[in-house]
Formats: structure tokens, C-alpha cells, sequence
């Protein structure tokens, strides 16, 4: 806010949609006057980044789609070529991305521009994903800090790149606003079949619940297997940088346990 007011830019009022108002607030002051272009420029780096960090984080539980939404770029980033260098660096690291897997019939990865020992092995990142994902390079990737895995159109499995434990991945039912009565993400899953079979154990109807308590944990397995692997390659916690083949490591574990088990 104190960075907006010394680009002399009003502020707008606080409350449900502030971020989204300061964000236009900011990129129609900035295209209308050089001034105040110069003068967020003339700030701190350190305050630049605020300023992008206030203006560009999506301020909402919908991801950002890298295939299906018409303008992932922010107005601001063609304000100039520093200004779109530092804010795409800000809008990759603290937003989260939806990526699209595809079937093994699928488009193979072009990346031979980034990561030459895959080249010529099948993605299952979807051709869509792949292109964005060569359009922004391996810096912009490397910005990543969450992004989601969808599996077909019917669910999604939200990554922290920055955290190890895996039974933190989050499955949600795609779309949106399917409700189902099951927790979201992998360890909390496990709890729920857990106690929902001592539940009814005595009634002798747990066996399903046993089926499920297995399935969840091999799903965790699978999941912790694939992030120790992305770990070894790409970092942990804020120090984490990813890369395409990192991206493939996760995508092909989500992929995998999407597939063979579809609740």
C-alpha cells in the first residue's frame, strides 16, 4: 500500500476483491503515464516486489489454467521489459497453475530446447501443457512453487513443490462444484478409512473399508516415491527449483494414481 502511494496511485477500499482493485488500479495508472511508470521503477527492488506481489496473486481457491484460461498474463506484464522480467517471476512463484495430463496415446513432450535426455520419451503432461510450459522456459518453471495435476475432467491433485510430504497432496473432484464426503488430501484420506472401518468393524461389513485403507496407502507410496524423486532433482522448501523433467516426475505419479483408482 505504502508502494502505491508513492506511485501516487490511489488506493482502493479494502475488503472482498482488494487485490483484484489494486491490480487495475496499478496497470491503468501505469499505462496511462510515463511518470508513473518511471516512478515505480525509480523504487526499491525490494519494493517493486511488493508491489507485484499485492497486484498479481490471484486472491481466489480457483487455480490458474495454462491451457484454458484466455489471459494468463497479467496487462502489467507489457508495461515494460524490466517491469514484465521482475512481475512474471512474482505471478509464476505465488500463484498456482493447473496442468493437464493425457492418456498414454498422448502428444510426446517437445522439449528439446530445455532437457535433451527426455526428448523422446512419451509426456504425460498434455500438448497444451507442454507448449506453455516451452513458452515460459526453464526459468519460469523454475518459479514454480504450487501447481495442480488434472486427470481428465474430473479431478485434480494440488502439489506444494516446496513440501516433501506427500500425504499432503490434495485431490479435489473436478468441477468444482462436485461435493463429495471424503477429505481432500491423501493422509487425511487414510484417517477416514481408518476410522470408518472401526466404525463397522463390529457389524463385520469392513472389509471395503480395508480395500480402500490399502488403496490410499499405496497411493501414498506412490506419491512419496515420485516427490522424493522430484526432491533429488529440483530442491525443497523456498530453495526449490523446478524443471520440466521434475514436473514429468510428478505428473506421471498423479497420473498413475488417478487411473487405477477413480473413487
Amino acid at each position: 500500500m505504502i508502494a502505491l502511494t508513492q506511485c501516487r496511485i490511489p488506493l482502493p477500499e479494502q475488503g472482498e476483491g482488494s487485490r483484484f482493485k489494486c491490480r487495475a488500479a496499478l496497470e491503468k495508472v501505469i499505462r496511462a503515464s510515463q511518470s508513473a511508470k518511471s516512478l515505480l521503477l525509480d523504487l526499491p527492488k525490494e519494493i517493486r516486489t511488493m508491489v507485484y506481489e499485492l497486484a498479481l496473486w490471484q486472491d481466489t481457491d480457483e487455480h490458474i489454467d495454462v491451457v484454458e484460461d484466455s489471459r494468463i498474463w497479467p496487462t502489467l506484464s507489457g508495461v515494460s521489459r524490466q517491469v514484465r522480467q521482475e512481475s512474471t517471476e512474482v505471478f509464476l512463484r505465488n500463484n498456482c497453475f493447473r496442468l493437464h495430463t493425457v492418456p498414454n496415446n498422448g502428444h510426446p513432450i517437445l522439449v528439446s530446447s530445455m532437457l535433451l535426455e527426455v526428448k523422446d520419451r512419451d509426456s504425460k503432461l498434455d500438448y497444451g501443457t507442454t507448449k506453455w510450459l516451452q513458452k515460459i522456459g526453464p526459468k519460469g518453471i523454475a518459479q514454480f512453487r504450487r501447481l495442480s495435476f488434472t486427470y481428465g475432467r474430473c479431478r485434480e491433485v494440488e502439489v506444494d513443490l516446496r513440501c516433501l510430504d506427500a500425504s499432503r497432496w490434495t485431490m479435489r473432484e473436478l468441477p468444482r462444484w462436485v461435493v463429495t464426503n471424503t477429505p481432500e488430501n491423501l493422509g487425511e484420506d487414510l484417517t477416514f478409512w481408518q476410522t470408518k472401518k472401526q466404525e463397522y468393524v463390529d457389524l463385520h461389513v469392513s472389509y471395503p473399508y480395508q480395500q480402500l485403507i490399502e488403496t490410499t496407502e499405496g497411493d501414498i507410496v506412490a506419491a512419496q516415491i515420485a516427490m522424493n524423486a522430484f526432491v533429488e532433482l529440483c530442491g525443497i522448501g523456498n530453495g526449490v527449483r523446478p524443471t520440466v523433467k521434475g514436473l514429468e516426475i510428478l505428473a506421471s505419479a498423479v497420473f498413475d494414481i488417478c487411473c487405477s483408482n477413480l473413487r
